[in-house]
């Protein structure tokens, strides 16, 4: 699914940005 794919590029995008940022 495209939306699926989506979901998961996003999820992975803000836990990176999370991650850089240095919260949990």
């Amino acid at each position: 699914k495209a939306a699926d794919s989506v979901a998961r590029a996003a999820i992975r995008a803000r836990c990176h940005y999370v991650n850089k940022n240095g919260s949990v």
